[in-house]
């Protein structure tokens, strides 16, 4: 016959069974863990600590794409015949090195039917202020069908070395003396934080604002970029283009920005300054004709995981909000001094992206400039597949913030737009749109 206590030891597991117990859980977010790092495209970090258990894993693609907003067309709807659309790239944080777009370069000329690359040349981009301080580079490529009927030029910017230099009072945390004390999984996750953490700090608390020059100049290199006076590789020097001869390249020439995280905000406040440019009494008494015609123009942002709701909060906003009706309708009181026709950002967020957000109607109102006539079209797309382990289903959250570049559907949208979803035979039946009139 069983006594209590023979019951109690046959029934409840032991001491040790119940810690073993109450580890499963942990060791199930420990592992899942290291492998949505091991498997990490974005920053290729913590590769290698996931154990060999999970190569065999099935991926479940469930991935969702939906497009709420607008129509707006792609690169290709501004390719004019035999004129060269121009498009700069700016990359989010962290170190980046020249070449760092050269994936997405080559996939949207892909879609494009541009076959034919030039070589690269490289720009270094100097310092207004003091035209001896390199502050970045500028990698040009130029790309056309065999034809030469379809051009592109991408100017990819890579910025990261003004803050490279910076961050650089953080390599005792990760130098030998530390980094002996840390697991090696966990001294990876701090090589990964010091790298990116400080970008955001120090682009909001630089009062020499070098990001936002290098984006001017690498701005007023681009528009002086053209077919007879091609700017020749490794040069060094201060782009100074005068005010009209900038307004006349913008005009002329059709012009899309590509960004990525933190460049969202980067390219925003370029294109800011460039509003106070067109909005300037001067301006309109010296280039009326320039900015009349501006005010024609439309100019696209295609945002990969965009950050603007992320990097507003706590700043002011801009001078002129709340009066998109009034610039932007025909019959606006204001309408004869907006900066632009129409603005128009495609903002790709994948919602398990930590680091991305939507652009709200709110937000537009609020913190966007009014006279660029900004039109927000928000794409919720997966980027990264599902996986199922142990139970649980994950979704790589550094994947989803930095493989937008390896996506056909992102690069077709970028290369093609959403106006003709229905006869798109990549993304028929893969998007679904649902269309909200802008203004």
């Amino acid at each position: 016959m069983m006594t209590d206590s023979s019951l109690k030891n046959k029934f409840l597991p032991t001491i040790n069974q119940r810690n073993i117990w109450m580890m499963v859980p942990t060791l199930k977010t420990l592992l899942l863990l290291l492998l949505v790092l091991s498997n990490s495209g974005c920053y290729s970090f913590g590769r290698g600590f996931a154990s060999r258990t999970f190569e065999n894993l099935q991926n479940e693609d469930t991935r969702q794409c939906e497009i709420r907003g607008g129509l707006f067309g792609g690169i290709s709807s501004l390719q004019d015949d035999g004129e060269t659309v121009k498009v700069l790239i700016i990359h989010g944080i962290g170190t980046h090195r020249p070449g760092h777009a050269t994936t997405i370069i080559e996939n949207i000329s892909s879609a494009l039917g541009l076959t034919v690359f030039s070589r690269p040349r490289i720009v270094n981009i100097m310092n207004p202020a003091n035209p001896a301080q390199r502050l970045s580079s500028m990698r040009i490529v130029n790309t056309r069908n065999k034809a030469g009927s379809q051009k592109a030029s991408f100017y990819e910017l890579t910025w990261s070395d003004i803050t490279t230099e910076r961050k650089r009072g953080l390599d005792f945390d990760t130098s030998g003396q530390f980094a002996q004390r840390r697991a090696s999984f966990n001294n990876s996750m701090k090589v990964f934080l010091n790298d990116v953490a400080p970008d955001p700090i120090i682009f909001f608390a630089d009062r020499q604002n070098l990001i936002g020059a290098a984006t001017q100049q690498a701005i007023c290199w681009m528009l002086a970029d053209r077919e007879g006076e091609r700017i020749t590789g490794n040069q060094s020097q201060v782009c100074r283009a005068s005010s009209r001869s900038t307004l006349s390249s913008l005009e002329k020439y059709n012009i899309a920005f590509i960004t990525h995280s933190l460049g969202s905000r980067i390219i925003v406040d370029a294109l800011g300054d460039i509003v106070e440019m067109l909005g300037d009494d001067q301006t309109k008494a010296n280039h009326p004709d320039l900015v009349a015609r501006l005010q024609e123009k439309e100019v696209s942002i295609f945002m990969l995981s965009n950050q603007l709701p992320l990097l507003q909060i706590g700043l002011p906003a801009p001078r002129v909000v709340g009066q998109i009706d009034d610039y932007c309708h025909e019959d606006g009181s204001k309408h004869d001094l907006r900066a632009f026709n129409k603005v128009n950002i495609a903002a790709f967020s994948d919602p398990n992206d930590l680091l991305s957000y939507a652009i709200m109607p709110d937000f537009v109102d609020n913190y966007l400039d009014s006279r660029m006539c900004p039109a927000v079209t928000n794409i919720n797309i997966n980027i990264a597949s599902q996986i199922s382990a142990l139970g649980v289903s994950i979704v790589n959250p550094i994947s989803a913030h930095g493989q937008y570049h390896l996506d056909d559907r992102v690069i077709e949208l970028i290369s093609h737009g959403n106006d003709d979803l229905e006869h798109n035979e990549l993304l028929s039946g893969r998007c679904r749109m649902i269309q909200i009139e802008n203004y």
